[in-house]
């Protein structure tokens, strides 16, 4: 068996087993609407860490944002900048969120706000064009997918028959799994991206220059002008700068799949909590931005894309047992995180669009309904991505 077949077989089991895991623990949680979408409210400290976590730290900060750094230098500390004005404000406003959904019954973002507004329109319409923004998003992730398993596989696969099947089995995890399964398999997701981009982070150095110092060194004096800002390009600036951390910052906890880890905790601690700790993700990015400042110098004789860099240096570097592991995780960066902006989508669209116009459905019918849209709105998603 070949290196890449190797490869692509661990992930294509690994991804299964995964899914797995993600149905049997949140089988049981996933009988209701409310058990379905929030886990009853009962997520504890330690799953919402993850949950949240998984669904902020995707794909794009697994490849994507050592790209950045890698073609548009220093400007990608915009994103750390970011979750941290994020964090701060989510200490303050997300207890209250929890609190009131508690005490309402709210289950979605658009619940909350036709509740506090008092209006069923604005519901409808803030439930409508979230659901349809969202599936765009989950395009996203089916692109980084596509991405990912080509750079794997060399440009031999077929990207669209491996998004299909990718996106089958997570449309089969939500089903079944709801969100508590998704979180089970954020925590696998998650420990296995810490630990590649980690030891990719201590490799790199020592394997392309003379350890830390030497590789810093080597960025201050030959690349000064691109691990500052504006680096190559001009119009990333320090009022970019600012300008973009208090827009993503301030707007993060309006995502609706992230405003709802409030409802879906066990209470206001709980949610003090992942606001406190959530900042050890930021962690990771500030390694990933690192890698891409180094592969400027490792590619310097290199065409290579952005998107592709952390994947490349991967492949140099790790032998192909190393290698599969971590395609894995860069494979689930990639699933993990859609399978709540899926059920949030669908969420939306049956209880807060549909169900709106027939006041005597059932919550029974509601429930079904929400479930089988899963299969609708990601079909939706990878139609999207075959045609764009």
């Amino acid at each position: 068996m070949s290196s890449t077949s190797f490869i692509m077989a661990f992930v294509l089991v690994g991804v299964i087993l995964v899914t797995w895991i993600g149905i049997r623990s949140g089988r049981s949680a996933s009988r209701t609407m409310e058990g379905w979408v929030v886990n009853d409210r009962q997520m504890g400290p330690v799953l919402t860490w993850f949950l949240l976590g998984t669904e902020i730290y995707t794909a794009f900060t697994f490849l994507g944002l050592a790209g950045f750094a890698y073609s548009k230098g220093g400007g990608a500390f915009y994103n750390v900048a970011t979750n941290d004005v994020g964090y701060a404000l989510g200490f303050f406003i997300l207890p209250a969120i929890g609190l009131l959904g508690r005490k309402f019954g709210y289950v979605t973002q658009s619940d909350f706000i036709a509740g506090r507004y008092q209006s069923k329109l604005l519901g409808i319409v803030v439930a409508f064009c979230a659901a349809i923004i969202m599936i765009a998003y989950i395009d996203l992730n089916i692109e980084g997918l596509g991405a990912i398993l080509t750079v794997l596989t060399n440009h031999r696969l077929n990207v669209v028959t491996a998004d299909t099947i990718g996106f089958s089995i997570l449309s089969l995890a939500v089903f079944l799994g709801g969100i508590r399964g998704n979180a089970w398999q954020s925590v696998i997701k998650d420990v296995l991206m810490f630990g590649s981009i980690a030891v990719l982070f201590v490799v790199v150095p020592y394997k392309y220059f003379a350890g830390f110092g030497d590789m810093f060194s080597q960025m201050i004096t030959h690349i000064p002008k691109r691990i500052t800002m504006p680096g190559p390009s001009p119009k990333f600036g320090l009022s970019w700068f600012w300008t973009t951390v208090l827009l993503t910052g301030f707007g993060q906890w309006m995502w609706p799949q992230w405003f709802n880890v409030a409802f879906s905790a066990r209470g206001s601690r709980t949610l003090k909590l992942q606001a406190v700790f959530m900042p050890l993700y930021q962690l990771v990015k500030v390694a990933v931005i690192t890698i891409g400042f180094a592969a400027i110098m490792i590619f310097t004789t290199q065409k290579v894309s952005g998107n592709e860099v952390i994947l490349l240096l991967a492949k140099q570097i790790f032998p192909p047992w190393a290698l599969a592991i971590f395609a894995l995780a860069a494979v689930l960066s990639a699933i993990v995180p859609a399978g709540p902006i899926i059920m949030m989508s669908c969420t939306l669209l049956a209880r807060n669009v549909y169900a709106e116009f027939r006041p005597g459905m059932s919550t029974e019918s509601m429930f079904t309904m929400t479930r089988s849209l899963v299969f609708v709105v990601t079909f939706m998603a990878l139609i999207l991505s075959w045609l764009f």
